[in-house]
């Protein structure tokens, strides 16, 4: 059996799919094998990853019909052997010591790659206290929440929890995915491979110039997701208690950050965005988010002005909070 099981879906990507495989296939740690699962390519990308079944026999290829990238990766992860999974997608790359340095951290079983990060001196972060897990999640797992790339799975949790990509949504599938994970840990200082560790090396490389990937292409987030996100969120206030309130303040904020990234992707005035940002908060869907609290007072003037201040829109800003004021 493998140490790490790699999962690369495949869909027309034979620009990058041979740098992706190379890299996976350069790797300092060598007990590994890599699932490629070919989503109905009608490029050459299929034949390329049959290419590497014979040169490589860690290699394992898997072609099925078009179904998007969580059927993909559902397949992988039906098929897996590896004690630990980790996903990278076919036009992104790594370094060759990725697995590596995952390894190197294989008592948790959940490992954060955080690029851009300093970790004090120490390099790592090991936690298996909840409330020390809380503070952790916000700071160093929230900001790649959308995300299954540059994190390493335990794959004994994935297939006992029967976690799987949700197919029935062509976005945030990832979101539910590592929700789901992080409701299945076993924080318990009894058990070896408990626990979280972050870790800042710059090991994985994302490629933003192929518009046509899997995982990369902007689409509106229909209300389900929104509504079952907030449920899932909820459940992890019982394993985290008042540490919730931080996760649930950061999660909050990625998702509104992302619903302006997506829905005013392109050139509208200040007041037309304004107006807009004014509308999802008050969206039925969206306010329950944003207005539950925890303890005294209310996130949502936090939320606003993280939003704000991040898309450097100051109109903006004073045109929320004026309505804000008003409700």
């Amino acid at each position: 059996m493998p140490e790490i099981s790699i999962i690369v879906p495949v869909y027309n990507t034979e620009k990058w799919l041979r740098r992706c495989v190379d890299s996976i296939l350069a790797q300092t740690f060598k007990d590994f094998e890599l699932l490629l699962i070919d989503d109905g390519s009608t490029d050459n990308s299929g034949t390329i990853c049959d290419e590497y079944v014979g040169k490589d026999p860690r290699v394992r290829v898997f072609h099925k019909s078009n179904g998007g990238v969580s059927s993909a990766r559902n397949l992988g992860l039906n098929n897996v052997r590896g004690k630990y999974i980790a996903f990278c997608d076919s036009d992104d790359w790594v370094e060759n010591n990725y697995l590596s340095v995952l390894s190197d951290n294989d008592k948790c079983c959940y490992t954060v790659v955080i690029e851009r990060h300093a970790l004090n001196e120490q390099r790592k972060i090991i936690s298996k206290s909840i409330e020390e897990s809380a503070v952790i999640i916000l700071k160093y797992f929230c900001p790649y929440f959308q995300t299954p790339y540059n994190k390493l799975f335990l794959n004994s949790i994935i297939q006992e929890g029967n976690i799987r990509f949700d197919e029935a949504f062509r976005v945030g599938e990832d979101i539910l995915f590592n929700i789901q994970y992080i409701q299945n840990i076993r924080f318990d200082s009894e058990v070896e491979e408990a626990g979280i560790v972050a870790i800042t090396d710059n090991l994985y490389h994302y490629n933003t110039a192929n518009p046509n990937s899997l995982t990369k292409k902007a689409d509106l987030f229909p209300e389900g997701w929104v509504i079952r996100i907030y449920h899932e969120i909820l459940k992890l206030s019982g394993k985290f208690g008042k540490g919730m309130m931080l996760i649930y303040y950061r999660l909050s904020s990625w998702t509104f950050n992302d619903i302006i990234n997506i829905r005013l992707c392109d050139k509208k005035t200040t007041k037309q965005k304004s107006l807009t940002l004014y509308k999802w908060v008050n969206h039925p869907a969206y306010s329950p988010l944003f207005k539950r609290k925890f303890g005294e007072g209310s996130y949502i003037r936090q939320i606003i002005f993280n939003v704000c201040v991040m898309f450097r829109h100051p109109g903006l800003m004073y045109f929320v909070f004026y309505k804000i004021n008003k409700l």
